[in-house]
Parts: C-alpha cells; sequence; structure tokens
C-alpha cells in the first residue's frame, strides 16, 4: 500500500544504465500519472499512444522538469511511439 520513495526505481532501474519505462496509453489519466511518477523517479519515459499531437503535449510537460538543475525530472528522457494497437494485427504491423 505504502511504497518507499523511488522503490520502483531502486527495484527495478539500473543506475549505470538509461533504464525505460514504457508506458501504452501514458497520454491521459493514470497513464500520465504513472509517467510523471517514474520520470521522478528516474527512469527515462516511453509514450505509446494514438495521437502524436497529445503525446507531444504531455512529453513537453514531463520535459519541463527535465531541465538541469531540477533534480527530480534531471536524469529523465522521453520518446513517443504513436500505435493504435486495435489496428496493428500482424508482427509486419508492429515493425
Amino acid at each position: 500500500m505504502f511504497q518507499r520513495k523511488n522503490g520502483t526505481y531502486l527495484k527495478y532501474g539500473n543506475p549505470k544504465k538509461k533504464t525505460w519505462a514504457v508506458v501504452t496509453g501514458g497520454s491521459d489519466g493514470i497513464g500520465f500519472a504513472m509517467c510523471k511518477k517514474l520520470a521522478k523517479e528516474g527512469f527515462n519515459i516511453c509514450i505509446i499512444s494514438r495521437n502524436k499531437n497529445k503525446i507531444d503535449e504531455k512529453l513537453e510537460e514531463i520535459c519541463k522538469f527535465c531541465r538541469p538543475g531540477d533534480q527530480e525530472f534531471a536524469n529523465s528522457g522521453t520518446l513517443a511511439i504513436v500505435a493504435d494497437f486495435s489496428e496493428i494485427y500482424s508482427m509486419d504491423d508492429y515493425k
């Protein structure tokens, strides 16, 4: 129920390498809240969503915290992938 600060990063992160968290549906609601939480802990964030404009807007919001001098999000990088999983049926579609 209660998690210690940076508990997820301490469990899954690797301080010697860039550790990425992939969040599907990360441009809204709970997904976006998870993106901010994981970025705050030190993860690089990859958002997968259907709407490119929305992803870019949310990544920009996360990147505001990524500026040097802000220790909370200082090491977070971002990546956007536009994909609608309801439209992907084969491995070629994934590629």
